[in-house]
């Protein structure tokens, strides 16, 4: 389902003060994965992870019509771009916004002729939104999927 014409998208910056807003964001949306993957969540071990990954020059919390949406983070290297999360809250999913968000990544690391790369958990169903835009698994483990997008690939129709 498309997210319908008119809703605005904002991206704000994060700032320090945003971890505990971020840490419940990645909870309530990759809580279930994790389990599916490892069993267990354990909320001391994630929280002292996400604390130490906590990068507010990299994050962008995601307003949708004012609206907390998300979290997004995407860090730049020399020769590509790192998509580091798109979480997005359960009632705004499925409405196009992570679909959105990855293009306007895939669009700044055009720009610089990057290519964008991410890692994604198996049980993720958002490696198919990947796979729609174009990205291409470029490694796997058990638990992940590493895939790449590259400028000028064609992303499939589905």
């Amino acid at each position: 389902m498309t997210e319908p014409a008119g809703h605005a998208l904002e991206l704000r910056p994060a700032a320090e003060s945003d971890f505990e807003t971020v840490f419940a964001i990645t909870m309530a949306t990759m809580r279930a994965y994790v389990e599916a993957t490892w069993g267990i969540w354990d909320e001391a071990e994630h929280r002292s992870r996400i604390r130490d990954s906590f990068d507010p020059s990299t994050h962008r919390l995601v307003h949708v019509d004012g609206q907390l949406a998300g979290l997004l983070a995407a860090k730049e290297h020399a020769e590509h771009v790192q998509l580091v999360k798109v979480f997005l809250l359960p009632p705004f999913q499925g409405r196009g916004i992570g679909t959105r968000l990855v293009r306007q990544v895939m669009a700044r690391a055009a720009a610089q002729e990057h290519p964008v790369r991410l890692r994604v958990l198996r049980v993720n169903p958002a490696q198919r939104l990947y796979l729609r835009l174009g990205f291409v698994i470029t490694d796997e483990t058990p638990e992940r999927l590493y895939m790449e997008w590259r400028p000028g690939g064609e992303p499939r129709a589905d």
